[in-house]
């Protein structure tokens, strides 16, 4: 982000209505050549809201961003300019594609659905902070899980799952340098979706995951315990919130 103290007061107030709104949906790109970068938590994906710079025009700050989508019809980067009073309607109209697109996926793959729904309702996200980053220890325990599992499905490859694993790993690489500068919520989001790509592969591999889950140790990572039906169940202990 471009240092603020170079920014008009006006679109210092807009930016932090819009970083609230979205930060805990997708990934805020630090780069001194933006104002303000949103991406998408897939990273195969190229859908992305960049504020690129301001001006004035006759009294009114305008804004130049590029976003992808650019519509429904297209998926390609778009470059326009918004006055500042149009920034939170357009970037809602962005967020409501980015949404419906991975609404449709979804339903394209809902065995995948259903198990990201299943660890994520397991996570019980209750802190009010949920926004917020976790503290060093919880990161630095989460990362070493990360690592654990990434291991773990190392020595499970076998050549029908290969392409699979190198996938999950390829995320676990991806998140684990973003655990400091990504909120809560968007961690267990995408903790989730590996989880879920695991599960799919196979029974074994669930069965491996879970042990790994009630390791000692990983019982400080999650808020708290969950019960269902008369059991406590729990997903990485009393840490992730």
């Amino acid at each position: 982000m471009k240092n603020p103290k170079n920014l008009p007061l006006d679109l210092l107030k807009e930016l932090s209505k819009v970083y609230s709104k979205f930060v805990s949906k997708y990934h805020v790109i630090q780069n001194e050549d933006v104002i303000l970068s949103f991406t998408d938590m897939d990273k195969e994906s190229t859908y992305h809201f960049r504020i690129l710079s301001h001006s004035l025009s006759k009294g009114d700050l305008i804004l130049n961003v590029e976003h992808s989508p650019k519509s429904s019809k297209e998926t390609v980067s778009y470059n326009r300019n918004v006055a500042l009073s149009q920034l939170s309607k357009v970037m809602e109209n962005w967020d409501h594609l980015v949404n419906d697109t991975n609404r449709y996926i979804s339903l394209i793959d809902p065995i995948q659905k259903s198990w990201e729904d299943d660890f994520y309702s397991k996570f019980e996200l209750v802190d009010v902070d949920k926004d917020g980053v976790y503290d060093t220890e919880r990161i630095l325990i989460l990362d070493e899980h990360l690592t654990n599992v990434s291991k773990m499905l190392e020595e499970s490859k076998t050549e029908e799952n290969e392409s699979t694993i190198n996938e999950i790993q390829d995320e676990i690489s991806d998140l684990k340098p973003r655990l400091t500068n990504t909120s809560k919520e968007n961690v267990v989001k995408r903790v989730s979706t590996i989880y879920a790509k695991i599960a799919k592969i196979s029974t074994p591999l669930l069965k491996k995951l879970m042990t790994e889950l009630t390791k000692k140790g990983i019982d400080k990572i999650t808020t708290s315990a969950i019960e269902k039906g008369g059991e406590i169940i729990e997903v990485l202990g009393n840490a992730i919130t």
